[in-house]
């Protein structure tokens, strides 16, 4: 898959360059990808990360939607 290539590719310089903001934002990119293409479980690690660098940034509520979005996907998990 293309975009994963280049998300994956674009958080490995984010990491790299210890920018927080830019690794939120692909982490969650990333997670939203693996949504679309329904593989759970690198979502909510993708998502999971997102929350967690947001977290580290004090961005609260996006905090608090992350972890809403990730409690859904263990929801939905286990119902099925």
């Amino acid at each position: 898959m293309l975009a994963e290539t280049h998300y994956l590719n674009a958080h490995k310089l984010a990491t790299t360059h210890k920018d927080i903001v830019q690794q939120a934002q692909i982490a969650e990119a990333l997670g939203n990808l693996y949504l679309a293409v329904d593989d759970e479980k690198a979502a909510m690690k993708w998502l999971t990360q997102a929350r967690d660098s947001y977290k580290t940034l004090g961005h609260t509520k996006r905090v608090e939607e992350l972890d809403e979005q990730i409690k859904e996907l263990k929801t939905d998990k286990a119902t099925v």
